[in-house]
């Protein structure tokens, strides 16, 4: 399953919503901060109680095996780009319902 979905059908028509954002913009790295799948939602749902407007998370795709991981910024080496990484984000379904949990509370998502 692609991941990729048109940016409008994510953020709305809006072209300027990410200037209401402003400082409200939290940069999440699950690897670098030991980030597992079962972590995320409720950190979501805090930032979201905190009057985070948008969520940023890094290195959410797949970055395989063959390497040394200790020589990668927290796993920015992406493999698979339609398959979100297993260890801290994990399967598919779990990605989508991060992602569904983070717009039911209003939050804007950004993944990359």
């Amino acid at each position: 399953m692609l991941l990729l979905v048109h940016i409008t059908a994510l953020l709305g028509t809006d072209p300027n919503w990410w200037h209401r954002g402003g400082q409200r913009m939290r940069t999440i790295s699950p690897k670098c901060d030991s980030l597992g799948p079962a972590d995320l939602i409720p950190l979501i749902e805090r930032l979201a109680q905190a009057g985070e407007r948008v969520v940023a998370l890094n290195a959410v795709y797949d970055s395989g095996t063959g390497y040394d991981a200790s020589s990668l910024w927290c796993g920015l080496a992406g493999s698979n780009y339609t398959r979100p990484d297993p260890a801290s984000i994990g399967t598919t379904d779990q990605w989508l319902a991060l992602v569904s949990k983070a717009h039911s509370l209003g939050l804007k998502m950004v993944a990359w």
